[in-house]
């Protein structure tokens, strides 16, 4: 009864936590947590939705592992080549790029970066910044950085 009860809070804590974050407003996941283990699936249109969901359920006391089956489907298609270049128009705006050299690949809403960067929080910025791009199903970077 306790092992349950355990559970039981974790669930109500994770959905609690996604139910009132704006965010996740139209996704469908479900939650389930057997002895610490949390298991998210269904769908969401963002692959930072995704991401997020992973978050709350990480941070939540008792929660031991996430396996996280969520799927990205955008709400309408997207081609590769426009997540490609809304990447490089982003790359190109932002200050923290200039000097970065990134080779990007897209290949059916996977998006695949790799470059050198200067700053471990270039990486994270833009790890969060790819995925709010509508199309990205997922997201792989491959950094080096520079001493």
């Amino acid at each position: 009864p306790g092992y349950a009860a355990e559970d039981r809070e974790i669930l109500e804590h994770i959905a609690g936590q996604t139910h009132h974050d704006e965010r996740l407003e139209g996704t469908e996941v479900h939650i389930v947590v057997r002895g610490g283990h949390v298991i998210l699936s269904g769908t969401v249109y963002l692959y930072s939705q995704k991401m997020l969901y992973e978050h709350i359920a990480g941070r939540t006391p008792g929660v031991v592992e996430i396996n996280n089956d969520i799927r990205v489907v955008p709400r309408l298609p997207v081609e590769d080549t426009e997540i490609a270049d809304h990447i490089h128009t982003m790359i190109k705006d932002h200050q923290r790029f200039q000097n970065t050299e990134l080779t990007i690949d897209v290949r059916e809403g996977t998006v695949s970066l790799s470059g050198m960067f200067y700053d471990p929080g270039d990486v994270l910025f833009l790890k969060h910044q790819v995925a709010e791009i509508e199309g990205v199903i997922r997201l792989d970077i491959m950094a080096r950085f520079v001493t």
